[in-house]
């Protein structure tokens, strides 16, 4: 949301092979801190839910890309309807209100004033103009 936001392509923020110098399965045995999402030992690697929130933010990225791809498509063939329109205002306002909703700069997420729920809404909002904006059949 946050990359949707600042027109970001990228971010890296993981470290996907450095588990602190020992199995990521025993913290205590760390010699220093674990930067990976993965709990990795000697014979296997098992995503966390650190990866699995990475893969759920490449999702949201795709489905931004999508809705800006059909309202391209949609201008691109003189359509104007206000489908379009609020297609448009959902591109620029869902991520500032996931990010908003987040306090994505505390990074606490004991937090209970977060709303988890914000991001799960806007993801439907998004499926909305999905359909909203797909050819007729």
């Amino acid at each position: 949301w946050t990359c949707w936001q600042y027109g970001a392509t990228a971010t890296y923020f993981w470290a996907f092979g450095d588990s602190g110098g020992a199995s990521s399965w025993n913290e205590y045995a760390l010699k220093g801190s674990s930067y990976t999402p993965f709990f990795i030992d000697a014979v296997s690697v098992t995503p966390a839910k650190h990866a699995e929130a990475c893969r759920e933010g490449i999702e949201d990225y795709e489905y931004l890309l999508m809705l800006k791809k059909a309202v391209d498509d949609s201008a691109a063939k003189g359509q104007s309807c206000p489908e379009i329109d609020r297609a448009r205002a959902l591109l620029e306002e869902a991520p500032k209100r996931v990010n908003a909703s987040a306090k994505a700069l505390t990074f606490r997420w004991h937090n209970e004033a977060i709303d988890r729920e914000v991001a799960d809404l806007v993801r439907a909002d998004i499926l909305e103009a999905l359909n909203a904006l797909a050819p007729s059949k």
